[in-house]
């Protein structure tokens, strides 16, 4: 775990937290994205969030369904220029992180620092 520093605001469009299980199964979709390693996924209930590829595994094609190999968590953080975080881990271009306040989620990599 590094300590790091907000070097750009990034204001996120996935504040709610959605989970996904290892097991659980999701439908992907192409979907453009400025990150490679990602894919579009709905669940069940038909809500859509980015998934990371090497988070899943195509198991039927024909209908573009996958397994998730791991528990995953899709929440964004919202984050301010100059905010102090802690940085846990990185995957395809994002970081995890914890703000101050305890608030954990995702932020692109290019809008933080290490410290």
């Amino acid at each position: 775990m590094k300590s790091g520093r907000v070097i750009q605001s990034y204001d996120s469009e996935y504040t709610n937290a959605m989970f996904f299980k290892k097991g659980e199964y999701v439908h992907g979709e192409v979907k453009e994205s400025p990150w490679k390693g990602w894919m579009w996924c709905s669940n069940n209930e038909r809500i859509y969030r980015w998934v990371p590829e090497s988070y899943i595994k195509l198991i039927d094609d024909k209908v573009n369904l996958f397994i998730f190999l791991k528990d995953y968590n899709a929440k964004e953080l919202s984050v301010t220029k100059g905010e102090k975080l802690m940085l846990f881990y990185e995957e395809s271009e994002w970081v995890w992180v914890r703000n101050q306040k305890g608030e954990e989620g995702w932020v692109p990599l290019k809008n933080v620092k290490a410290e």
